[in-house]
């Protein structure tokens, strides 16, 4: 990530990378975000507004480049 940053300045490159989140597009398989909170520190999942508000912030920040912003609930710490 960094080096494209800096290889493309003084266009900004950032990634998000969210956790489980709830969409419709588990339809009926609601089990496997059960399952998924049970591990979860947050013992939640996110709905796709919060990650939509970490997209709108990273986009925003003028001083943001070569950021990969984790919004996973603290799943990557298990």
């Amino acid at each position: 990530m960094e080096s494209v940053s800096i290889e493309l300045a003084p266009i900004r490159i950032n990634a998000v990378s969210p956790g489980v989140t709830d969409t419709p597009l588990y339809g009926d398989n609601r089990k496997i975000l059960l399952d998924f909170v049970q591990n979860d520190p947050l013992k939640r999942v996110a709905t796709s507004e919060e990650i939509a508000q970490v997209i709108y912030f990273v986009s925003n920040h003028p001083q943001m480049t070569g950021a990969i912003v984790s919004c996973d609930g603290g799943a990557h710490l298990v």
